[in-house]
């Protein structure tokens, strides 16, 4: 693909938007809607804990895979089946209420999810002209954006009003449209200058004697230290994602959904600004402010009296945090990398949102059934203080 075009917005742009939207919207329907139903079957936050472990475990190994399969076999393909797999085990959820089977089922969606969005994340490494690349992520990022205002939102009406079994049929029908509309892709990666890209670092590994698959490729070491430092932001506000409805219902706060909806708004905005101060280089204030914003998110928490104002300011808060932390990491980790190296770099920077969710979700389950909510808050704000040590002190010296 020719990156030396200046437009953001072509054809093949609009339908990774859309990939995305649908892979998005499952996920973060799930995220919101399993949890209940885990409470609803009669299982503690420490079950919740394990499936969103098995998720995540199977998330990070399909990542790192299905980022060296998307450099030697396609982008497309890995969109197609990972969207295959992940709407197919959504549907299961139907029949399945045993918990350990749920686990299993749990881990499958895990490995859907991931060959998906690393198809999707790769191929948009593709197509966006490198002048405007973290603008680009920007943009792109407002699809999963929009699915998590609404998919949270949407699955816990959905339940209150028809079930569970309609939660898990609706949003296997979208993870389903996902991987069937990125089959309108145009056949970019078959053309000359893609293909002699590619071509010519594969023939430079022959001739070197390097091995076409080896652990080591999994990873890109541009990659890894912005997934370090994203780990430790996900790992942090994984206790949003995994545990704030449950927070909301447990302490009487009516719409649980609506963290998530003004999470998403806000996060519009501060993906765009994000993005562009990734392209003008300013890594350190974009990151301090999303760091800093993250602490302030969970501090409107502990405000006296638990209301639905404060929720939705701790909501917009924590959207306005990952929209200037994402795009700005993202770029750090794939802005310049070879054609043949990119899903390797998207699959290193991936991973870290995958591994960072499950410690997360295990850690933090924990100390809320040992503790509570608060104090698990405070815990929290804790980590991420000393991970914005770690990442002003790694960017500036």
């Amino acid at each position: 693909m020719n990156q030396s075009k200046t437009n953001i917005f072509t054809k093949e742009f609009f339908i990774l938007c859309f990939a995305s939207f649908c892979v998005a919207y499952t996920a973060f329907a799930l995220n919101a809607a399993v949890p209940l139903y885990i409470n609803f079957l009669g299982g503690t936050a420490n079950v919740t804990g394990l499936l969103n472990t098995s998720f995540t475990i199977c998330a990070c190994l399909f990542r790192l895979g299905g980022g060296w399969l998307a450099d030697r076999f396609g982008r497309k393909r890995i969109i197609v089946l990972g969207g295959m797999v992940f709407s197919i085990m959504t549907l299961l959820f139907i029949w399945v209420s045993a918990l350990p089977l749920l686990i299993i089922i749990r881990g499958a969606q895990g490995a859907g999810f991931a060959l998906m969005s690393i198809g999707c994340s790769t191929a948009l490494v593709d197509v966006l002209p490198q002048d405007r690349f973290g603008e680009g992520l920007g943009y792109f990022s407002l699809a999963s954006t929009v699915a998590s205002s609404v998919a949270a939102a949407a699955a816990i009406a959905i339940a209150e009003a028809k079930g569970y079994g309609h939660v898990f049929g609706s949003t296997a029908l979208v993870a389903a449209a996902g991987f069937l509309i990125p089959l309108l892709l145009s056949h970019y990666e078959s053309e000359p200058a893609f293909q002699e890209e590619r071509s010519a670092a594969i023939a430079a590994q022959r001739e070197s004697g390097e091995k076409m698959f080896s652990l080591k490729k999994l990873f890109e070491p541009q990659a890894v230290m912005p997934a370090v430092v994203f780990t430790l932001f996900s790992t942090g506000v994984a206790i949003s994602y995994v545990y704030m409805s449950l927070y909301a219902v447990d302490t009487g706060i009516g719409h649980p959904g609506l963290y998530f909806t003004f999470s998403s708004i806000f996060a519009v905005f501060a993906r765009i600004i994000g993005g562009k101060l990734a392209d003008r280089n300013n890594v350190i204030p974009g990151l301090l402010a999303g760091f800093l914003i993250c602490i302030a998110s969970y501090l409107v928490l502990f405000l006296p009296d638990p209301h639905s104002v404060w929720y939705c300011a701790a909501g917009a808060l924590f959207g306005i945090s990952g929209g200037f932390a994402n795009p700005i990491l993202n770029r750090l980790a794939v802005h310049g990398v070879p054609a043949d190296r990119r899903g390797a770099a998207s699959a290193t920077f991936s991973v870290s949102n995958d591994i960072g969710t499950g410690l997360g979700g295990l850690l933090w389950g924990a100390t809320i059934t040992a503790w509570g909510y608060i104090p698990s808050f405070w815990t929290v704000v804790v980590w991420m203080a000393a991970s914005t040590v770690f990442m002003t002190v790694y960017y500036t010296f």
